[in-house]
């Protein structure tokens, strides 16, 4: 299970109007889960991803430095709770008959 280093403090970047802010994570971390990771904060529209560094991965939270306080908070929760949910992706084997039938019921509409 990943998660984050609370023994360890985050990192805060001020950088053109914006704020990164590196959350630590514990111990050593895949690269497969660090790509997850960043998909799902993709998917959702989070500015946030994995950054593998010698010693350890990072979460980059970026944000308009402006940000209302109760929407960082809402930001950085959301970055926390991918963390759990990047785990989760890598141990759930893919569906293969729900896969199969997405892809032959588009195959279905192009030969119409």
């Amino acid at each position: 299970m990943t998660e984050m280093d609370t023994s360890a403090d985050i990192d805060i970047v001020w950088s053109q109007g914006e704020v990164a802010v590196s959350i630590p994570l514990a111990g050593q971390v895949p690269s497969a889960w660090a790509r997850r990771y960043d998909e799902l904060a993709r998917r959702q529209g989070l500015e946030a991803q994995a950054q593998e560094h010698p010693t350890r991965t990072w979460i980059v939270v970026t944000m308009p430095a402006a940000t209302d306080p109760p929407d960082m908070v809402i930001a950085l929760d959301s970055a926390r709770d991918l963390i759990a949910k990047a785990d989760t992706v890598a141990e759930e084997p893919p569906d293969a008959e729900a896969t199969a039938a997405v892809l032959r019921e588009w195959w279905t509409g192009q030969r119409e």
